[in-house]
């Protein structure tokens, strides 16, 4: 994000960690931040591929590509679980939504379309340092379909309140697939998730908040939409990025 000028990219090493690093290196010295994409592509890097590298504050934890696996398999870890795992061995990195819209012309579901998955972030002003400036911040959430009315994270509280009218209407759209569910029934559910991965509150409805403390390493926020259609639940998905308890 943001680089001034283009970045060498040929670089080969044994350790996949070395060769993000020099990414990330390189991004920053063109004046950027990096993002690290789709890990779960092809489950192209781990955990402790991702552990030993400094400097990097972003990763992509939901991809709209129909062929990225952002949620795993029975051999491979979601996304979601990978983040559980960095933020637990105390790595402060954001969680990243995007579309990586590839078609624009052909609207298909097995094609990468626009408009499956963004952040909304909370900057000074419309600008591109300030907006990545907030990023770094964790000052932003990602979705693939939620949309948020409140979205408030401090040491104290963390509090969520879900815009349903604007979620609704974005995925009135036909196009726009959720993820598949074991779901018996439809509704919002608020979830509070600290230290690796244990759920710390569970609120069903439109908003919900969590009282931090110090014993929670981290507190990150998940709220999960399902619903049914062509007779099978489905989820959609708004990801609020952690708080820190020793930053």
């Amino acid at each position: 994000m943001n680089i001034k000028n283009l970045t060498p990219w040929n670089y080969n090493n044994e350790e996949k960690s070395a060769i993000i690093q020099n990414h990330v290196n390189e991004t920053v010295k063109a004046g950027g931040q990096a993002i690290l994409n789709h890990p779960n592509f092809h489950y192209a890097v781990s955990v402790k591929d991702i552990l030993p590298v400094k400097n990097l504050y972003l990763f992509e934890l939901f991809n709209g590509h129909p062929a990225v696996h952002n949620f795993g398999d029975p051999e491979h870890p979601s996304t979601e679980f990978m983040w559980d795992q960095l933020l637990t061995q105390g790595m402060q990195i954001y969680g990243v939504s995007s579309d990586d819209a590839h078609y624009f012309k052909e609207i298909a579901h097995n094609r990468s379309n626009p408009g499956r998955g963004w952040v909304m972030v909370k900057a000074s002003k419309l600008d591109s340092d300030e907006i990545l400036k907030a990023m770094l911040d964790g000052e932003f959430y990602s979705s693939n379909g939620v949309f948020l009315k409140t979205y408030d994270r401090n040491h104290k509280t963390y509090t969520i309140e879900i815009d349903d009218i604007k979620t609704q209407q974005i995925l009135s759209s036909a196009v726009i697939n959720g993820n598949k569910s074991a779901g018996v029934e439809s509704g919002y559910t608020i979830e509070f998730i600290g230290q690796n991965g244990n759920l710390l509150k569970k609120v069903k409805g439109l908003s919900g908040t969590y009282k931090t403390n110090k014993s929670n390493l981290y507190v990150r926020a998940k709220v999960t939409f399902t619903r049914k259609r062509n007779n099978n639940y489905e989820e959609f998905y708004a990801w609020g990025q952690p708080v820190f308890n020793n930053k």
